[in-house]
């Protein structure tokens, strides 16, 4: 029998800790990032001068909404050819940063970890209507990105 599917999107919700607004610090890149939205959107640039305003912002919200003002890295859009991520296609240099980040945070958080590992085999949905990139959309046939970036999490973790 196939597990239902979980969605997750606030922070304080079940399964809050799925999300990159979850309060867990991040060691990843050389620094300690606050929270794994933090050093996602630091990686939209090069720059370590910006990338260090991103790291100071007082909330991932905040680090969130600056990171969409950013003029993005040139090849942020770009496939990524010989990508880790063989189970998505059409791999993007942003989805692979993603999944650094998602992997650090959930190696580096025992809880975390465990709340990933106890999902099973079941259908990980970042429920954000605002996102059919990352989420699942306002339609509910958007791309979860994220939501499959932590099912490979959750196998590679699996298998350690």
């Amino acid at each position: 029998m196939q597990a239902l599917p979980i969605r997750f999107y606030a922070p304080a919700a079940p399964y809050g800790c799925f999300s990159n607004f979850s309060q867990h610090p991040v060691t990843i890149y050389g620094r300690v990032w606050p929270t794994s939205e933090h050093a996602f959107q630091g990686m939209k640039s090069r720059n370590h001068a910006t990338q260090e305003v991103v790291r100071a912002k007082a909330s991932p919200g905040k680090a969130a909404h600056y990171g969409r003002s950013l003029l993005l890295r040139a090849d942020w859009n770009n496939v990524v050819s010989g990508s880790t991520l063989k189970l998505l296609q059409g791999v993007l240099v942003k989805d692979e940063i993603m999944y650094e980040v998602v992997l650090a945070k959930f190696t580096q958080n025992a809880n975390c970890r465990v709340e990933l590992l106890s999902t099973g085999t079941a259908t990980l949905i970042e429920a954000a209507e605002s996102d059919p990139y990352w989420g699942e959309g306002c339609s509910k046939t958007g791309y979860n990105k994220l939501g499959q970036i932590l099912m490979l999490v959750r196998e590679v973790l699996a298998k350690r």
